[in-house]
């Protein structure tokens, strides 16, 4: 019989794969009819102080142009740590409603959350007791 310990560590395993799937598929699930466009950071908000790299996250307000009208993110869009107010983004936006806007690159997230889903479910069923 398989035991609780086995099914929850399998279950987070797959809870990962699902968040790195997520990821990957965040601008076909949310912009509608996408378009891409650099953007510009115009102000960042972090949750911690900004010397703790770790378990940390920036989220970015964001300006694109298109076709000469300037947008700005409707939502804070998070960004890498390493990002600065000014730095130039790959964005995904809605063509309908340009202010709807995700990052377009996520895919060292996408990638590292369906490997650590791996790894778990990995771990579990060849050396997992």
């Amino acid at each position: 019989m398989t035991s609780p310990k086995r099914i929850f560590t399998i279950l987070l395993g797959l809870i990962f794969i699902g968040i790195g799937i997520y990821y990957g598929m965040l601008s076909k699930i949310k912009i509608k009819n996408p378009k891409t466009a650099k953007g510009i950071i115009k102000k960042i908000d972090i949750t911690i102080n900004e010397e703790t790299k770790k378990n940390n996250s920036k989220f970015a307000t964001v300006e694109i142009n298109v076709k000469g009208k300037t947008y700005i993110s409707d939502k804070s869009i998070q960004v890498s740590m390493n990002n600065e107010v000014g730095d130039m983004v790959d964005i995904v936006y809605e063509k309908d409603k340009p202010s709807n806007m995700v990052l377009k690159n996520r895919k060292g997230i996408t990638i590292m959350f369906i490997l650590l889903g791996i790894f778990v479910i990995g771990y579990e069923i060849f050396i997992g007791n």
